[in-house]
């Protein structure tokens, strides 16, 4: 899944379609890290086919010096106010080096109330070529006004493969109209529905459908706490119905 998520990222920057702040959810806290650094160095590469190793940019990156790649941390138990001015100061002339200046705040679900505020603003009037990506694992310790502004990217529990049955699923899915009745009825008989979901977690990142995605991953965890299957089941397919 770590490659997906690196085929849905490689495919912002080549489109140029890139959003001012990510969100990137779920999943490994290192593996979100590491897709993150690299996300940054794609976006600085000056090669064809990025990201590379020789051009100055990523050399930069991955002796972890690069100037405007920029990694901020929890002080203690939280990350602070007076670490989010210090954000706005690095922030206030953009890029020294590369096209755009990241800025990577790892366990952003850390902010206090104060720093949310004071990084809302930041992101209400974000500085050119400047992005920002919030490493978080629950979205519930971020204020929505934040999430809201932020392009989600969900990271699996795992590295997944994606069996036949789950991509048979996913297809019939999204036949419209949705059949709630029958989707519902052939999920529950599922013979394993556990791995059913992760594979249609995979299938809901892997194509951008971030809201069906966060309905899916609601599900398995629902599965995975030992909740009736039926009733599990039934909540998924009334979502997934809505979100169609």
């Amino acid at each position: 899944m770590k490659n997906r998520i690196d085929t849905i990222l490689n495919g912002i920057v080549r489109s140029q379609r890139i959003a001012h702040a990510y969100l990137f959810l779920s999943g490994n806290p290192s593996t979100k890290l590491e897709v993150a650094l690299r996300f940054a160095r794609t976006l600085n590469c000056t090669e064809a086919d990025p990201p590379c190793e020789n051009c100055p940019h990523c050399k930069k990156a991955l002796k972890g010096v690069h100037p405007d790649i920029l990694v901020l941390e929890k002080s203690s138990a939280s990350i602070k106010i007076e670490q989010i001015r210090a954000l706005k100061e690095l922030t206030r002339y953009g890029p020294s080096e590369g096209r755009w200046q990241v800025l990577i705040v790892s366990e952003a679900d850390a902010l206090t109330s104060e720093a949310a505020n004071s990084f809302l603003k930041l992101l209400e009037e974000p500085p050119a070529r400047v992005i920002f990506i919030l490493v978080c694992h629950r979205e519930e310790g971020l204020p929505a006004t934040i999430l809201s502004r932020c392009q989600k990217v969900i990271f699996p529990e795992g590295d997944l493969e994606i069996d036949k049955e789950a991509q048979v699923f996913y297809q019939q899915l999204n036949v419209r109209p949705f059949n709630f009745i029958r989707n519902t009825q052939s999920l529950s008989e599922a013979e394993n529905l556990e791995s059913v979901l992760e594979g249609l977690f995979g299938l809901y990142a892997q194509d951008q459908r971030f809201r069906s995605a966060r309905q899916v991953l609601n599900a398995l965890k629902g599965i995975k706490r030992r909740a009736n299957p039926k009733l599990v089941v039934d909540l998924l397919g009334l979502n997934l119905w809505k979100e169609n």
